[in-house]
């Protein structure tokens, strides 16, 4: 590490979502960086996803959560055997054990300049809390992320290898998401992909990540078009794919979250009571569905929302 980085004060970032939630800290990510323009942004996160943040260009350095040893601030016991960056930071924002007045304490004690909130609030955008809980406004920090010309290529790369032609306007779905509880059917995105083929040529290709195999196998079978399959890519390979897409299309997932966040023209899928979790990019389309049946209205209203969007693409 060079010197100069070294010496520079560090602002840790704490955050235990998966990644979903952790994507929807970006704006706040933003916000701290323009507060302490000078600060090393460090992200605690499960390590794919934080080595996703820091590959996007939105965090300095990465650690991984569970090497901090944050656990074992919740036991009042007297000992403080924790990572010692813990203790070496200028600042602290951490949206977890907010509600324990012991481990808040011993937190305090370790970084006195803490910011330390729930990583959810009743009733408000889970991006708009976040970015609220470190002091930032709301319109500033949305702009896409633009993604280096290394990640580009990669993407391409692999969508050429999967038997992209690298012209033909490409589509991506997602039909799986990590709850069965708010998974729209792969039936219904077979019906939205029918639909939109119906007005132009394109390329689907289907992303399955860990858990999507079923889903993903299910709307495979039931097209009657080729297809390409995407397969469990890394993280930052797959924010490259997205960055090649004329429209993507999925469930409420973390990679629904990774599409938006990068520009892809999206719309997902999500269950009513759960739109508080929705893209921070104002311009991803949320469509209400009733996850466990494939209604008209809800397809035509994913429809709507996919031509729409493929329509901003040109």
């Amino acid at each position: 590490m060079p010197s100069s980085v070294a010496s520079r004060a560090r602002t840790l970032v704490v955050h235990p979502g998966a990644l979903g939630d952790v994507l929807l800290a970006i704006p706040a990510l933003r916000a701290l960086r323009h507060a302490h323009p000078h600060d090393t942004l460090i992200l605690a996160a499960a390590p794919r996803l934080s080595a996703l943040v820091q590959a996007l260009g939105e965090a300095d350095e990465t650690v991984d959560l569970e090497s901090l040893g944050l656990h074992r601030l919740f036991a009042d016991d007297g000992g403080v055997d924790v990572h010692p960056l813990l203790a070496g930071c200028a600042r602290a924002v951490c949206w977890m054990g907010a509600g324990d007045a012991t481990f808040a304490r011993r937190l305090r004690a370790l970084v006195p300049e803490l910011v330390l909130a729930p990583s959810t609030a009743p009733g408000e955008r889970v991006w708009r809390h976040l970015l609220r809980t470190v002091g930032g406004e709301d319109t500033a920090w949305r702009v896409p992320i633009v993604l280096s010309e290394h990640l580009l290529a990669d993407g391409h790369r692999v969508l050429v290898e999967a038997g992209w032609d690298g012209a033909t306007p490409l589509l991506l779905v997602q039909p799986g998401t990590s709850s069965a509880a708010k998974r729209w059917p792969a039936e219904g995105f077979a019906q939205v992909i029918d639909e939109l083929g119906r007005h132009g040529a394109m390329v689907v290709a289907v992303h399955v990540g860990p858990g999507d195999r079923a889903a993903g196998d299910v709307l495979v079978n039931r097209l009657s078009r080729p297809v390409i399959t995407l397969i469990e890519p890394s993280l930052p390979t797959l924010a490259g794919v997205l960055g090649q897409v004329a429209l993507y299309v999925g469930n409420d997932s973390g990679v629904s979250h990774l599409a938006a966040a990068v520009g892809a023209p999206t719309v997902a899928a999500y269950r009513a009571d759960l739109v508080w979790w929705e893209p921070w990019t104002p311009g991803a389309g949320v469509v209400p569905v009733t996850p466990t049946a494939v209604r008209p209205k809800d397809v035509s209203a994913m429809v709507s929302a996919a031509r729409l969007r493929l329509r901003r693409t040109g």
